[in-house]
Order: C-alpha cells, then sequence, then structure tokens
C-alpha cells in the first residue's frame, strides 16, 4: 500500500496525487469512465440519468473522459479510498487500484 496517506478510511483528499492521475488516465481511455459509473451502486452510490447525460457531453466536447468531474463528485459523496478500491475492483480498472494497494492478488 502506498505510504503517502494514512488509512484506507480516509477520504479521497488525502490519496497521494499520482493516485488522481492514474485515475484520470484510466478513465480517459475507451469508454472506462461508463464502466466505473456503472459500478458505483456496489458502495450504494449512483448518478442519475441526467448526470451521466451531462458527463457524456463533456467527455464529447473535451474530446477524453470526464474524470475529473467524476472525481469531484466522489469527493462531495465522501468518499473513502476503501469504497474507491472496490468499484475499481468491480469495473476491473487496475492501474489506480495497483497505485493504492500495490501488487497483491485481486481475487
Amino acid at each position: 500500500m502506498s505510504q503517502d496517506f494514512k488509512t484506507l478510511s480516509s477520504t479521497l483528499e488525502t490519496c497521494p496525487y499520482k493516485v488522481f492521475v492514474s485515475f484520470q488516465n484510466c478513465l480517459d481511455t475507451a469508454d472506462n469512465w461508463k464502466l466505473f459509473v456503472k459500478s458505483l451502486p456496489i458502495i450504494g452510490k449512483e448518478l442519475s440519468p441526467h448526470e451521466v447525460n451531462l458527463l457524456s457531453q463533456e467527455a464529447n466536447k473535451i474530446g477524453g473522459s470526464p474524470a475529473r468531474s467524476i472525481w469531484f463528485k466522489l469527493q462531495s459523496w465522501l468518499i473513502t479510498c476503501h469504497q474507491l478500491i472496490a468499484v475499481l475492483r468491480h469495473s476491473q480498472l487496475l492501474e489506480p487500484l495497483l497505485i493504492l494497494v500495490g501488487p497483491v492478488p485481486l481475487a
């Protein structure tokens, strides 16, 4: 696990910046941001269809993913690093996950 933050119960504000960069890069690939958003219900959160539509419009406008907007939404929900790991595992977005937990088996 990264030694840049104290515990997995910490909120995203305490995550190392490299986690955000990896998250953004990962969500910029293909439609990974949609996979991530579809996996949010496993932590009891979800975006409304209107919010997803706005994210799609943003993605089309900027030619990439709306990763920054998604990250800020997660922060507004006070999502913990542990919850982020759960969503990343469920959506099989491994790059940011490996930065958070290191090279451990994902089983």
